[in-house]
């Protein structure tokens, strides 16, 4: 009897065996194990498997020259993509890579195809056929390109600004990023850049070799003969023997390193990098010009000259040595070598347009203006900083022999009259030194020109303010406010003007341009300063004899729950200052000195009583008894530590004495507070800028150090909103803490610089 042959046992298909065959590049074999995989299970990890498959034979077909098998291929993934819907992103990414547009959009228009599109767009060097938006994106991205491989950096950061978020070129954009922070060894910056590059694109493919070098945690996620065929790549970019001694400068370009053990590797790499990659030359030049500006010696700067040609923008080094001293502090020696580059530029040297020149000396011009000043600082800092460094240095510091800043400034001007920044420094400088009117001119004569520019207006509004010139300062905020509608400072100005110019007119008896100008600020902008604009309208109100009308702003004023306070000090004030006669003035004095008298008041009376005498103070209004109210408005807000406020109300409290400088009110208050606030960083803070403020010039004490170690802990500990804010101010604050530091202690959210702006 015959005996049976055994069944032959059929090898079961799966994802493994697909890849086997890739693996194996049988393209054929590996297609038709991928669809038989997909008609017995069409499971989602098959029709992956089958999409992925497609993807591999058409780019391996391409690599092997088979354009009719990609072909086939390509219509292959078509057809299937109609079927299956999950699968149409994938084949459009393919059909994107090999130049099908039109289709790959068809069947899925997502970013991932736009950016495959962008991609092929890069590597052919030209966009035919590509969507229209993305042209433009294309030439920004190749310009881009030719300003990285030209050295002109600051023209790249330009062009790559103009790509948003949602371009298809962003991938590239990533990547010439992370290359410009590789040049200059800005590892980690590097690293962050190229992180963000979607893995499947071009961008990612050409970044990999050199992210291999600097990225331990993406060199162990590769492959290890994958991690070598970079390495082999990177080398090759760097062939000729030139990447060891690349990478040796390289070692040298940190912060605080010294450059001297940089110039013998130099003088060894240039010859061969002059034969292998001679347009690299220039920019090794320009990277170790500006090396010697942040890091350099006078020895370095000789041994550069040795090695390369003067450069055309400053060919005896002046600009070089100029940028050099100012790194060091040494600004008397950078003011020579600025005039000596400017009187160079002056000589209308070659290569330089007119329109170029004359800006660049007007801006060389205005920062002598400003080393000078900082030279004759004993000549521009104010009365109690001049003292405290007398006393420290035993004699005040002469002033510089290098003329006047306001020549340099005014020659500034003439070369670029568009440019604000030297119209606002000159006029800075005429208010500080009170020549109003020459100030005035400046600004005006700026603003004929250039009548929009917010700087050289706002200062304009400050300085009619500190003349009391209100009809004019409302013209201005007038003028600055229709330029910027929006800016809320300049609203508040704005209100201000409103304000003043409404009591000049009252105090000058002039109650019809008084009314005119409350009707014409609006409802809108007295409810910016309820207390003000309407003790203001109850004092004209008396003015014009109606008692009546007064009598009822008056007590709704002063019964207004919060407002009662700062109503009754304004209406006190303001009567006074109006000559109304003392039996119209009764009730709101009467109010004010019962509020003053107040054994147990609330932070927000005193608050808003502060807010009041703060925006007098600001105006420069001048009454009877000023000093008294003072010191009894004082008084009571210093009771008022024993009210039920919360932390935030005494913070501003705290913050509005410390911008009128009532140092020893604010020490009293803080060291209370600390206690009766013991996790809040601010007060122990707030103590410490009193303490200083107080005595200034004085060496910190113990106690001192002792407050700042507490805040700091406190600030560490706590999860306030402003944290870090707070944490940033005590950093420098400890760094600083001397009297020439002082101006660090002062700034942020604790209160304003006493050193910007006011001396008195």
């Amino acid at each position: 009897m015959a005996r049976k042959r055994p069944t032959a046992v059929v090898p079961r298909i799966t994802v493994q065996s697909v890849e086997a065959e890739l693996k194996k590049t049988e393209y054929s074999k590996a297609l038709s194990l991928a669809a038989r995989l997909v008609e017995s299970e069409p499971s989602d990890s098959h029709l992956a498997c089958y999409t992925r498959t497609l993807t591999l034979c058409v780019d391996g077909y391409l690599r092997q020259g088979k354009v009719k098998s990609a072909t086939e291929t390509i219509r292959l993934a078509e057809l299937f993509a109609q079927s299956h819907a999950s699968q149409r992103p994938a084949v459009a990414a393919t059909l994107a890579r090999c130049g099908e547009f039109d289709k790959a959009l068809g069947l899925a228009d997502v970013p991932a195809t736009r950016m495959h599109i962008a991609d092929l767009c890069m590597r052919r060097n030209r966009a035919d056929g590509a969507p229209t938006e993305l042209k433009a994106d294309f030439a920004i991205v190749q310009a881009a390109f030719r300003d990285y491989e030209a050295g002109r950096d600051d023209m790249v950061r330009d062009a790559l600004g103009k790509l948003g978020l949602t371009s298809s070129f962003l991938s590239w954009k990533l990547l010439l990023r992370g290359l410009q922070a590789y040049a200059v060894n800005d590892i980690s910056r590097a690293i962050e850049n190229w992180q963000r590059l979607p893995a499947d694109g071009l961008a990612a493919q050409l970044a990999a070799p050199l992210r291999c070098r600097i990225d331990p945690d993406f060199r162990r996620s590769l492959p290890a003969n994958r991690a070598t065929e970079f390495d082999r790549a990177t080398e090759n970019v760097f062939s000729g023997g030139l990447a060891g001694e690349l990478r040796e400068i390289q070692t040298h370009t940190g912060r605080d390193q010294d450059l001297t053990p940089i110039w013998k590797p130099v003088a060894s790499l240039l010859p061969k990098l002059r034969a292998v990659q001679p347009s690299c030359v220039p920019r090794l030049a320009s990277a170790l010009y500006h090396l010697i500006v942040r890091q350099g010696r006078p020895a370095d700067l000789e041994s550069y000259r040795r090695q390369f040609p003067s450069p055309h923008d400053d060919p005896k080094f002046d600009r070089l040595r100029a940028l050099a001293c100012e790194s060091t502090g040494e600004d008397d020696f950078a003011v020579e070598y600025w005039i000596a580059y400017e009187q160079w530029l002056a000589t209308t040297p070659a290569g330089w347009p007119p329109d170029l020149l004359a800006r660049a000396r007007a801006i060389v011009l205005q920062r002598i203006g400003r080393l000078i000043e900082d030279l004759n600082i004993a000549d521009q800092a104010p009365a109690e900083l001049r003292r405290a460094m007398a006393k420290m240095l035993g004699e005040p510091l002469e002033p510089s022999n290098f003329g006047n800043p306001d020549d340099y400034y005014r020659k500034s001007l003439v070369l670029a009259p568009d440019r604000s920044e030297a119209a606002c420094l000159l006029f800075d400088r005429m208010m500080r030194s009170q020549r109003w009117a020459a100030a005035e001119r400046v600004a005006t004569d700026f603003l004929a020109q250039q009548p929009d520019e917010l700087d050289l207006l706002e200062r304009l509004m400050d300085a009619l303010r500190e003349q009391g010139r209100s009809v004019e300062r409302l013209a201005i905020a007038k003028r600055a406010a229709a330029v910027n509608p929006m800016d809320a400072e300049i609203e508040h100005e704005l209100i201000q003007a409103y304000l003043a110019t409404a009591r000049w007119y009252l105090f000058q008896g002039d109650t019809d341009s008084c009314e005119r100008i409350l009707v014409e600020a609006g409802p809108m902008r007295e409810v910016r300063n309820p207390a003000a604009f309407g003790s203001l309208r109850a004092i004209l109100a008396r003015c014009r004899k109606q008692p009546a009308e007064a009598e009822v702003l008056e007590s709704q004023l002063l019964e207004r729950p919060g407002l009662g306070p700062a109503a009754a000090l304004y209406l006190s004030v303001l009567g006074q200052l109006a000559r109304l006669k003392p039996a119209q003035r009764k009730p709101a004095e009467q109010r004010l000195r019962n509020t003053l008298a107040n054994a147990q008041p609330t932070a927000s009376e005193a608050l808003g009583l502060l807010t009041a005498i703060a925006e007098m103070d600001f105006e420069r209004m001048d009454f009877r008894g000023r000093a008294t109210l003072d010191k009894k408005i004082l008084a009571m807000v210093e009771r008022s530590v024993n009210s039920d406020a919360n932390e935030s109300e005494f913070e501003f409290v705290l913050r509005t004495l410390m911008n009128r400088k009532n140092h020893k009110t604010v020490s009293t208050m803080a060291a209370r507070l600390a206690t009766r606030f013991p996790k809040s960083p601010v007060f122990p803070l707030f103590e410490l800028q009193a303490s200083v403020l107080k005595s200034p010039g004085r060496r910190p004490t113990g106690t001192m150090l002792g407050k700042l170690s507490l805040a700091r802990r406190l600030a560490e500990a706590c999860d306030r909103p402003d944290r870090s804010e707070i944490l940033d101010a005590i950093k420098k604050i400890q760094a600083a803490l001397d009297p020439f530091g002082g101006r660090f202690l002062f700034g942020g959210p604790f209160g304003r610089d006493p050193y910007d702006g006011d001396d008195d």
